[in-house]
């Protein structure tokens, strides 16, 4: 086991001592070039290939958004369609809900119902738009735009805070402090894949195929332990 920090650096040097090379230290770190430049690119490399393993959604992934109107984190009175979160790759468009907000003295919290697109241009989309400022209201609706907005429905009468769970994308490491949202127990699956291109950087075939062989065994691992087996669930944006 690794005697380095969990962290950006920490995996570097994981690297760079396995392959007999000088490590890093939080001062040489962000001028890091050459191999060592590499390696950072390596370690950033295997997370993003932790992320996108196909069929694969990690619960640290999950993440609870808030539509965010221009910055507020709340709807605009008459404006019913909204931007989900940049950094989301699949989202759970059945758990769209109105918070609690006291302060607009409407404690209550709604879940919003998910309504199809084809559903809400044939029945829904005239009566919201012809009906002006009458037609606004509390939202009862979330649908999920041609587009990949969210539009809600009634046409919103108030700012109010709409939330969701989204799985996010990853977010490459940066400082020598930064941390993996991967939990640190699967640190070896960060290392091998690491070690893949690595080797791959110095034209080792044979070790570019060890390290991808214990990889994939360390994906594995994590795919048991961590999402259940027999209902695995995907929410395409």
């Amino acid at each position: 086991m690794s005697t380095n920090d969990y962290t950006f650096l920490g995996l570097c040097n994981d690297i760079l001592e396995a392959l007999n090379e000088v490590p890093l230290s939080a001062s040489t770190f962000a001028g890091a070039s050459g191999f060592h430049k590499h390696v950072k690119n390596s370690v950033n490399a295997a997370i993003e290939d932790i992320y996108n393993e196909e069929d694969n959604e990690w619960p640290w992934q999950v993440t609870e958004g808030t539509i965010n109107s221009t910055g507020t984190g709340k709807l605009i009175a008459g404006t019913s369609e909204y931007d989900i979160n940049s950094d989301a790759i699949w989202v759970n468009w059945d758990s769209f809900y109105i918070d609690r907000d006291a302060t607009l003295d409407r404690p209550d919290h709604v879940e919003l119902k998910l309504k199809d697109w084809d559903y809400y241009r044939d029945y829904l989309r005239e009566d919201s738009i012809n009906g002006g400022t009458n037609a606004r209201n509390k939202p009862q609706d979330v649908i999920r735009t041609e587009d990949n907005k969210a539009l809600f429905n009634p046409i919103p009468d108030d700012t109010y805070t709409v939330k969701y769970n989204y799985f996010a994308d990853f977010t490459p490491l940066s400082a020598d402090t930064d941390v993996p949202s991967v939990p640190q127990q699967y640190r070896k699956c960060i290392y091998w894949g690491a070690m893949r291109y690595a080797y791959e950087f110095r034209d080792d075939r044979s070790n570019t195929d060890r390290a991808v062989k214990y990889w994939e065994d360390w994906v594995n691992k994590m795919r048991r332990s961590l999402i259940p087996q027999d209902n695995v669930m995907r929410f395409e944006p």
